[in-house]
């Protein structure tokens, strides 16, 4: 086995090395592996060490997912060890070879359904630290632990201070217990043959299970005690404390652990404290399903907005774009009817351009470069300008002060409250303006800190130009990073020093070319693009977005092409599809009228259209939020961290956060988001409007797409919690009534219940039961059909799996609205017992801000502006959905001083050398902070599935009855069939009021303008008859409409692969119970580096385990239904 360095930072501070492998057998392997791990990490042959590595596998698995064999490779790494002596070389290797194998068997035995094909290589990540008095002898607690006398510490030889801090816990002594002799009788009552010293977590594991122990360990990080490993419940609990590699006895868990004196029991997953044992148990029911992770709650209670800094136009923004060539990789396809994932072509930066825009939206400096070292040379540039800027922002004019009286002095220019007798009232001054804006508080004038970063906007930027600046980041760039990730491989936003990188697509998630199409059609005036382009009868060729033969640029000596490309070398890889003939006109004229005499200066054309479209784009978006909302999307990172703002600004609510951990999990643990579901999955049209279908001897019959206008907006229209969160006494739940609530009621509640749907009410609710839940479907809940192509496609291995899902199954601890509650009782659904009520102050807080953007939605008459106030309703709700569990911490290092100091945190899980200048580093967080008002969230997620239950049973099930079915349905979508005379005639005269008919034709018998764009109404997605509707499964439909239109959904199939697949394929994958499978292309990442790869995957599939499907493979029941 022959291990080579493939990347490196800092000299060789941080190293990755690889061995490849291709073995089909992982334990095989272990044995050379540790011989080749060994020599490599004692290459230098010196006595002491001091490395941090880590140990990685690289394996493909292969798993069957829709009757397609998936491959698909996962990276298994050992914890970060930490290595001082060559004697530990050999037990720290299989301590990460165990960690490893226990990492995959858990990954394979959870029901994920993956199978082990090949290990491909094995990598180590290697990095010198500063070494760390530690270890048996050394280790020193902090005063603030020493003094809680809680910690016992036994100095051991042999760093076998884990064996004795376990036998100090099982058999304490009185006196000297310090002392190791006092234990060593006791060796023999414990089973320790499994351990190799000094002890890791990893090991922990076996020694627990051999000695019937729940052993806790918990470390130390940012002053605060957290846990590093809980135990299996249901043995004996030993606590231990390790620090600075040594472990601690704990003597006492209350006395380490409290904070406040009246706590005196905690949870050791989470090291909450609580003062009642009830209390405990009530937590631990909810906790315990999550990882170990200290929690804790905001001591600011408070939410309001306050960043008012936020309110002032940034002066400087700058807009880039890189382009990239595509060099061919060699590639061989594989197995045709197998998936696979094969790269063809690797992407290399080759150009980019930027412009410098200012507040009056005057370009202050611009730059194009294309050749070698691309990034380095951008950044250069960059730093140069970034840094004139940033003095220019510092400086601090003479202010002119006019006399007081000149200014308002009854209300705040911030926050608009009026001033009171006891309030401190200061000027406030705009050094840009060099002139004074008016009167402020003076907290409000604190909080109003200027700013000093430089915005650079890159459209997409997260998922491509971040990975090229990030690979290819220069030396002594900047000396600090700030990275927001999605994971270790996507970052959202980063700054270096003064640059902030943000990404233009979170804020608008459409392409460039959409974009620019909407603002052209709004009339827009292109002051930016217009001043760059001078030539007023050649730049409206360019206000479009321009036409690239990506593919043709393979290598950098295309550049010197001095012959405009053929129309074959704009061939698209990625939709395999050739342009127009009038979208290559259009790029040879531009190409001709701007007098191009390379392909280069065509490049050059093309980037520069790019960026300074963009910043007519962006500049556009921060104009309207400026004007609307007073705040600068600049200052932001995406749409919704900007609606959050906006809404608690326009709104001046003041919400609270929750401050008991059992309340906030209490609303995490039954968090329910849109149903998505297939009721019948096929349906075909019969009546008069289809004429040349239509058989008058057959029912009548029409198949109807609605979907609800802003149906998040209508939840968030309606009363919402903000404060006073209360649980009702027992006496008080004993006599609530839920008939006498009321939707606008001051106090609104949140029940925990018991309920049951009666048999009798089974055949009726069949398509959509009430009070969903998530279900654990198993192999055995199938139906014969299901299981037959289950078996038949090998899907076995996919059960069991936890999907929502409407059911008939009684509910045991049911967390439910009361709307809802009151709703699903009203639907003949049974109430078993209360187990509890919170109870909150309540009011449709949100409804001015909500109702202000739709109401700004339908007046506008661009699209740019419809999409902006549409998108942040939606964007709101996904705020208050913030899960801060899925948060990771990812750190760079640019320094080597840096590099040394993240090597050495005890909380380090992985890094990885990204270029000779930058190190990834993601560490644990000790701590995590439940700081989110997730009850907003809750709350819209079970209103907007009342108001869904609302429409189907209070409008159409109650008037068709057992004449309409619900053949699908997700989240604000409903597919229904109704027989009947004439559908048409039945919505006009008992419908209209919940339907939006302003999208017919002005000259339909349905088209009515009353209802345009209210909130919570139908409204039709597709207004011309429709002939057929194809359902497989979640996200997988076809609808046949018109003459031979369709409109077509397959979850993880590209939009141009979409185009190649027809309703006649839906049909036929339905009725021969099949599958398709087609190739698609697109642009993936792997440790930053990007390649343009071809992927042969399952389009369509036949199987389907949301409902119990009847053999007929069209019908289904609901789990739990009598008939089953």
């Amino acid at each position: 086995m022959i291990f080579r360095t493939f990347n490196s930072s800092f000299r060789g501070a941080v190293q990755s090395w690889r061995a490849e492998i291709h073995s089909g057998d992982l334990e095989s392997i272990f044995d050379p592996s540790r011989t080749a791990l060994y020599d490599l990490l004692n290459r230098d042959g010196g006595p002491v060490l001091r490395l941090r590595f880590i140990i990685c596998f690289n394996i493909i698995f292969r798993k069957i997912v829709d009757e397609d064999v998936l491959e698909q490779s996962f990276y298994f790494c050992s914890d970060a060890a930490r290595l001082l002596a060559i004697s530990q070389i050999m037990p720290c290797i299989d301590r990460a070879f165990t960690k490893i194998q226990n990492t995959i068997d858990a990954f394979i035995h959870n029901g994920s359904g993956w199978i082990l094909h090949e290990v491909q290589y094995l990598d180590v990540h290697e990095g010198n630290f500063r070494e760390i008095a530690g270890g048996c002898l050394n280790a020193a607690l902090p005063s603030n632990l020493k003094n809680k006398h809680a910690l016992l510490s036994l100095h051991c030889s042999g760093n076998q201070c884990f064996l004795f801090a376990v036998l100090a816990t099982l058999f304490p002594q009185k006196t000297n217990a310090n002392r190791v002799s006092k234990y060593t009788p006791f060796l023999n009552s414990i089973n320790y043959s499994m351990l190799n010293f000094p002890v890791t977590l990893s090991n922990v594991k076996s020694f627990e299970k051999a000695n019937h122990l729940k052993i806790n360990i918990f470390g130390f990080a940012d002053n605060l005690v957290y846990p590093l490993f809980i135990g299996k419940p249901n043995h004996r609990e030993v606590h231990l404390f390790f620090y600075d590699d040594h472990y601690f006895a704990i003597r006492n868990i209350n006395r380490l652990l409290r904070h406040k004196t009246n706590e005196n029991y905690f949870c050791v997953n989470c090291l909450s404290g609580f003062t009642r044992q009830t209390t405990l148990d009530l937590h631990q029911r909810l906790c315990l399903h999550n990882k170990p992770q200290r929690l804790s709650m905001p001591s600011d209670l408070s939410l309001k907005f306050n960043r008012f800094h936020r309110c002032v136009e940034h002066r400087y923004a700058v807009y880039a774009d890189f382009e990239c060539l595509l060099s061919k990789i060699a590639t061989t396809f594989l197995n045709p009817n197998k998936s696979f994932t094969t790269p063809i072509e690797k992407h290399i930066p080759v150009s980019f351009a930027f412009v410098v825009v200012d507040h009056e939206n005057d370009i202050l400096f611009h730059k194009y470069y294309a050749g070698e070292n691309v990034i380095e040379v951008f950044f250069s540039e960059l730093m140069s300008i970034t840094l004139k800027l940033i003095q220019e922002m510092k400086r601090v004019s003479k202010i002119e002060v006019d006399d007081i009286t000149s200014y308002s002095s009854y209300r705040c220019v911030f926050c608009r409250e009026f001033f009171d007798a006891n309030s401190i009232r200061v000027r406030h001054h705009s050094h840009d303006s060099n002139s004074v804006i008016g009167m402020a508080h003076q907290l409000c004038n604190l909080l109003h800190k200027k700013t000093f970063f430089i915005p650079v906007v890159i459209h997409n930027s997260r998922n491509y130009d971040t990975h090229l600046l990030l690979k290819h980041l220069p030396a002594n760039i900047a000396k600090d990073i700030n990275i927001i990730p999605v994971n270790i491989e996507r970052f959202t936003m980063f700054t270096l020093d003064h640059l902030k990188f943000l990404d233009s697509y979170q804020f608008l998630d459409a392409s460039l070319d959409a974009l620019v199409h909407n603002l052209n059609a709004s009339n827009h005036d292109f002051q930016i693009f217009d001043a760059f382009f001078a030539d007023e009868d050649k730049r409206d060729l360019l206000k479009r977005k321009g036409v690239f033969p990506y593919s043709f640029l393979d290598d950098l000596s295309k550049l010197s092409t001095v012959t405009f490309p053929s129309k074959e070398k704009f061939f698209n890889v990625l939709t395999q599809s050739h342009i127009s003939d009038d979208d290559y006109s259009h790029a040879k004229l531009v190409y001709d009228t701007f007098g191009c005499t390379t392909f280069e200066e065509y490049l050059q054309l093309y980037q520069y259209t790019d960026v300074l479209l963009l910043a007519e784009v962006f500049g556009n978006f921060r104009k309207l939020s400026l004007s609307h909302y007073e705040l600068d999307p600049i200052h932001y990172i995406s749409l919704s961290e900007l609606t959050f703002d906006a809404g608690l600004k326009y709104c001046k609510i003041e919400l609270k956060l929750l401050s008991n951990v059992n309340d906030y999990l209490f609303f995490e643990q039954n968090m329910r988001g849109g149903i998505c579901m297939v009721g019948k999955r096929f349906a075909q049209a019969n009546n008069p409007y289809i004429s040349d279908s239509y058989d008058s001897s057959v029912d009548r019959s029409y198949i109807l797409a609605l979907d609800c206008v802003n149906l998040y907006g209508y939840a968030m229209n309606m009363s919402l919690p903000y404060d006073h969160f209360a649980w009702m006494t027992s006496e008080e739940v004993q006599t609530f009534d839920i008939f006498g609530t009321t939707p606008d009621s001051p106090q609104g509640f949140i029940l925990e219940v018991d309920l049951e749907i009666p048999p009798s009410l089974h055949d009726e609710q069949n398509d959509l039961p009430m009070a969903p839940e998530h279900l654990n479907i198993t192999y055995d809940m199938l139906s014969p059909y299901s299981k037959r192509l289950c078996d038949q496609f090998q899907l076995k291995n996919t059960l069991p799996a936890k999907k929502l899902t409407p059911n008939f199954y009684p509910k045991k601890n049911y967390v439910v609205h009361y709307l809802n509650l009151l709703f699903y009782l009203q639907q003949g659904m049974i109430l078993l017992k209360i187990h509890r009520i919170l109870v909150f102050s309540q009011k449709p807080w949100l409804k001015e801000y909500i109702e202000f953007n739709n109401k700004k939605r339908n007046e506008s008459n661009t699209a740019t502006e419809k999409l902006f106030f549409k998108k942040l309703n939606n964007a709101f709700f996904g705020k208050t959905m913030q899960n801060v569990r899925k948060r990771i911490n990812v750190r760079g290092a640019l320094t080597q001083n840096v590099n040394q100091r993240l090597l050495s945190s005890p909380c380090l899980d992985y890094f990885e050398p990204i270029n000779e200048n930058f190190t990834l580093f993601k560490i644990r967080k000790p701590n995590l902070y439940l700081d989110k008002p997730i009850y907003i969230g809750f709350c819209v997620l079970e209103l907007s599935k009342l108001r869904m239950y609302d429409l189907y049973y209070t409008n159409f099930k109650k008037y068709y009855k057992n004449s309409c079915d619900l053949l699908y349905m997700d989240t604000d979508s409903l597919y229904l069939h109704i027989h009947t005379k004439d559908v048409y005639a039945d919505l006009k005269r008992h419908f209209s009021g919940v339907l939006d008919l302003s999208n017919f034709p002005t000259d339909h018998v349905l088209f009515d303008n009353t209802n345009r764009g209210k909130l919570g109404t139908l409204k039709n997605e597709i207004c011309k008859p429709i002939r057929e509707f194809v359902g497989i499964k979640p996200k997988m439909y076809s609808v046949l409409y018109g003459e031979n239109d369709y409109k077509q959904a397959a979850k993880g199939v590209r939009s141009s692969t979409l185009t190649k697949i027809t309703h006649m394929n839906y049909k036929t994958v339905l009725t021969e119970e099949s599958k398709l499978r087609h190739m698609q292309y697109s642009i993936l990442s792997k440790k930053h580096v990007l390649e343009t790869v071809v992927q042969n995957k399952t389009s369509l599939s036949a199987y389907y385990d949301k409902k119990f499907v009847c053999e007929d493979g069209i019908h289904t029941l609901s789990y739990g239904h009598k008939d089953i």
